[in-house]
């Protein structure tokens, strides 16, 4: 028996975008920009943007409200800076950061030519004694299993095809999963996904989810409803 869940597909091609001839950002939902329909956020994940930034410059991002933000490179190296946080990190490292409301984060290409593609995810939280600093992983060593990278919060998995796994949620009465999918292509909740695809789920138990592609690269996160 297959239970349908309630859920929301966020599709690639219809995200939002803010573009200059230096940065573009894909937003999965408004963050500030128009949109062909409503995208609210989804519980307290505020902002989950697709950012390319062009050598040698600088995005600056300001909080409005009390935030965790996760800094994700994809491809290239990023340097950071914040009032709570100064580094620099690569492809399988996350920047946790906790940042006070009203404050500054500046993010910057150190490449003079290559443009550099990173994932930044903003939570609204109720104060900034959040954890922080950098979280590694290894995609290729652990490939076949998700990998917590917070605990009961975030986890990332690399999949070949027809791999398959289950994300246990807790408190699931009061939770939700966002999960976006970067490479490949996977099959969540019976409900198909290509790269840079979201789904958004309500109140599930648990996530059932199978890759469709070899290398396929997923990412899951647990927010509060």
């Amino acid at each position: 028996m297959i239970t349908q869940t309630k859920a929301t597909i966020y599709l690639s091609d219809k995200r939002g975008c803010t573009q200059q001839d230096w940065f573009r950002s894909y937003h999965t939902f408004n963050s500030g920009v128009y949109f062909e329909e409503s995208r609210k956020p989804f519980g307290n994940l505020r902002e989950f943007n697709d950012d390319t930034l062009k050598g040698g410059c600088t995005v600056s991002k300001y909080s409005e409200e009390h935030s965790c933000v996760l800094l994700m490179p994809v491809v290239g190296t990023l340097n950071y800076s914040a009032e709570t946080a100064t580094g620099a990190i690569e492809p399988g490292q996350v920047a946790v950061i906790s940042l006070p409301k009203q404050t500054r984060l500046d993010i910057t290409n150190p490449y003079q030519e290559e443009l550099i593609n990173f994932l930044q995810i903003r939570l609204s939280v109720p104060d900034t004694d959040g954890p922080s600093g950098i979280v590694e992983f290894d995609l290729d060593a652990q490939h076949g299993n998700r990998i917590p990278f917070l605990p009961a919060f975030a986890s990332i998995g690399k999949y070949k095809g027809r791999g398959e796994d289950v994300l246990f949620v807790k408190d699931a009465a009061d939770s939700g999963v966002f999960v976006f999918v970067l490479e490949g292509a996977f099959e969540v909740q019976n409900r198909l996904l290509h790269p840079r695809d979201g789904l958004a789920l309500w109140h599930v138990s648990e996530v059932e989810y199978e890759a469709l592609s070899n290398d396929a690269i997923i990412l899951l996160l647990q927010v509060k409803l």
